[in-house]
């Protein structure tokens, strides 16, 4: 009786510690969608990215000093595709009028990425929102964001553009080392379309990978 009670405290106490590493998981993810510095409030569309409301675009040669004492000391390196999240709510009937298979991911290239945001934020009338993104740039943030002495270095490939440096300096923000993040002039920033539906929250999402394919191993 004895090794039974132990066993199923044992069980009892696992099932309770995996559900509370779950929900600080949850929550960690649930804060990364929280809009930034970086998210525009009614972007218009422009070929090769989105600026804001007002027209203003942030400088791709923006000061970066705050990268310096974040990359004094790395530990963890993380290597991976910064695709900027352009997030915008659509309802059912939208998605059902473009024939998108709902949910997964699907690749498309700049000019159709840019019409389908126009057309989604015209047909549903919804802001969109940039929020950094790519799975090891996700690693590097959640890293960062659970602190001590855990320094965090995110290698990747943006484009010589607005949205890469604001990709750069919203990682800075949340403190990731950001100095492996090289610019090219030859492609625009990679981005990931992605139509949440009002009812459910699923996503389905479309990406131009665009300048993180061009990260060679000269960067690492």
């Amino acid at each position: 009786p004895y090794v039974s009670f132990y066993f199923y405290f044992s069980l009892a106490r696992s099932l309770s510690l995996s559900r509370y590493m779950a929900n600080r998981l949850n929550e960690l993810l649930r804060s990364s969608y929280n809009p930034g510095p970086y998210n525009h409030s009614s972007p218009g569309v422009r070929s090769g990215g989105w600026e804001g409301s007002g027209g203003s675009r942030v400088s791709s040669r923006a000061s970066r000093g705050n990268s310096r004492s974040i990359c004094s000391e790395v530990s963890v390196l993380t290597v991976g595709d910064p695709l900027m999240d352009v997030v915008i709510q659509v309802d059912d009937a939208f998605l059902t009028e473009k024939g998108l298979t709902r949910g997964g991911c699907l690749p498309c290239d700049l000019q159709d990425a840019e019409l389908l945001v126009d057309e989604a934020k015209k047909a549903c009338g919804t802001d969109i929102s940039l929020r950094p993104g790519g799975s090891a740039a996700n690693v590097a943030r959640m890293m960062a964001r659970l602190g001590g002495s855990v320094a965090v270095k995110f290698v990747g490939s943006c484009g010589d553009d607005d949205m890469g440096e604001a990709y750069r300096k919203s990682m800075e923000a949340e403190g990731v080392c950001a100095e492996g993040v090289v610019a090219t002039d030859s492609y625009d920033t990679g981005r990931c379309v992605c139509l949440v539906e009002e009812l459910n929250g699923e996503r389905t999402m479309r990406s131009f990978l665009g300048a993180s394919s061009a990260l060679d191993a000269s960067a690492v």
